[in-house]
């Protein structure tokens, strides 16, 4: 089983649970097992009497290389985080028995866990387990976790491809609701794994304390791999719409502390949001912005759509996991021709705002693109906006939807652009990309 308590585990099951650990991460945390097949797992995992090493088998990102546990293990986690968001890649197998719930067989560490068993994966919802629905044994799944320890609850999610987006698994009843036989609920200190599975791709990365209402059915995960220094790079932004105080680039603001994830002094941000792009380094362990751009304060209100660039003063960590906000920031890949994928492109009734990224080397207008002004059923109608942020200039273009037409600072997108659209209609369109 796998716990979730000031520990969380996964696997056959997973946990977090509370109580000190012996080994221990500071968050960020992420790693994708590529050491030598036969290589054990070391500090921050602790083994709980058999075998958790690395083999050399595929991973769930295509790699050469997983991890195989056959009797459980334990990541430790240190900084005592209050809100964290927790991903890994595994080949769950069942359970032979169902677990009794924590109201029959208290459990004083745990404060949340989820399953398989009979085909199906369970979760608790305070002492009683919830059924979230069928899940394949013995065959890659990407499961993340949000523990929101404040608050005492936790939202699971789930896909069936690697890298893709994460559907929220407890929709029928969000959040769930920590383990209230749990002792210590205060803080993560592990995540355990129960039982035998394979493992690819973990990542802890550190939330920041949001409303209930606030919980987001879909999650994307984006992990950046090592980058060579002082190159652009797209990122992404913090899966968590912030209230006044909360969403600037000021000190001690909560969206300041998140975007400081995985860098360090002498790293920038471009940070793209509502009404304003301005560029920021980290100094001293806080933003300064860079007094040469944008007139307006960094800010990401609820709904409001925001995207980040970052660029690393030297190389940054082999790989670095954000959990990002899903207005959908599909990279748009049209480099081979071989295909025209599509790009839903959001309406107000579902946030309304849209990221994606041109990596094509052809240079079309945006009407070229397949992305049309006018008012046809997935076309961008009267008001939309459309902004281009091209991959080294500290401004961005901005053009409006009038009479069929884009008026204003019109462009043709050029590789690495990235495209933010704004869509002045209810519902969602699609953008079939074109040559």
């Amino acid at each position: 089983m796998k716990q979730l308590t000031r520990s969380m585990a996964l696997a056959s099951a997973l946990a977090v649970i509370a109580g000190a650990a012996i080994g221990a991460t500071t968050l960020p945390y992420s790693t994708n097992f590529t050491d030598t097949a036969g290589t054990a797992l070391a500090d921050p995992w602790t083994g709980a009497g058999g075998t958790a090493q690395i083999v050399a088998d595929a991973g769930a990102d295509g790699s050469a290389s997983s991890a195989s546990v056959s009797d459980g293990i334990t990541l430790g986690v240190s900084g005592a985080p209050a809100n964290v968001w927790f991903q890994t890649y595994a080949k769950l197998t069942e359970f032979g028995t169902q677990p009794d719930d924590f109201a029959t067989t208290p459990d004083a560490t745990t404060v949340a866990a989820f399953y398989l068993y009979d085909g199906n994966l369970y979760a608790n919802h305070d002492t009683a387990w919830v059924n979230l629905g069928a899940v394949a044994a013995d065959t890659w799944k990407g499961i993340a976790v949000h523990l929101d320890h404040g608050n005492e609850t936790w939202d699971i999610y789930k896909t069936d491809s690697h890298g893709t987006v994460m559907a929220k698994l407890n929709t029928s009843q969000e959040p769930l609701a920590m383990n209230s036989q749990a002792t210590a609920v205060n803080d993560l200190s592990s995540v355990v794994v129960e039982g035998t599975v394979s493992l690819d791709d973990v990542a802890l990365a550190l939330g920041t304390t949001t409303a209930a209402t606030d919980s987001f059915d879909e999650l994307r995960p984006c992990t950046e791999a090592a980058q060579a220094a002082d190159e652009w790079i797209l990122g992404a932004v913090p899966n968590h719409s912030y209230g006044a105080g909360d969403n600037t680039l000021d000190v001690g603001d909560l969206l300041a502390n998140e975007l400081k994830i995985g860098l360090t002094n002498g790293d920038m941000i471009r940070f793209f949001g509502q009404e304003g792009f301005e560029r920021y380094v980290l100094s001293g362990g806080e933003w300064s912005r860079d007094s040469a751009i944008g007139p307006l304060p960094a800010a990401k209100t609820p709904d409001s759509g925001a995207v980040m660039w970052r660029k690393y003063a030297s190389a940054p960590p082999a790989r670095v996991t954000f959990f990002s906000e899903t207005f959908n920031p599909d990279v748009i890949e049209t480099e081979s021709y071989t295909h025209n994928p599509s790009v839903t492109v959001r309406g107000t009734d579902n946030a309304g705002w849209t990221a994606s990224r041109w990596t094509a080397t052809s240079a079309p207008t945006p009407a070229a693109a397949g992305l049309n002004p006018g008012s046809g059923a997935n076309e961008c109608p009267e008001g939309s906006e459309l902004f281009q942020i091209s991959e080294d200039s500290p401004t961005y273009k901005r053009a409006t939807s009038v009479g069929g037409s884009w008026a204003g600072d019109v462009s043709n997108f050029s590789k690495n652009d990235t495209i933010w659209i704004k869509l002045n209609k209810t519902a969602d369109i699609t953008w079939t990309v074109a040559e």
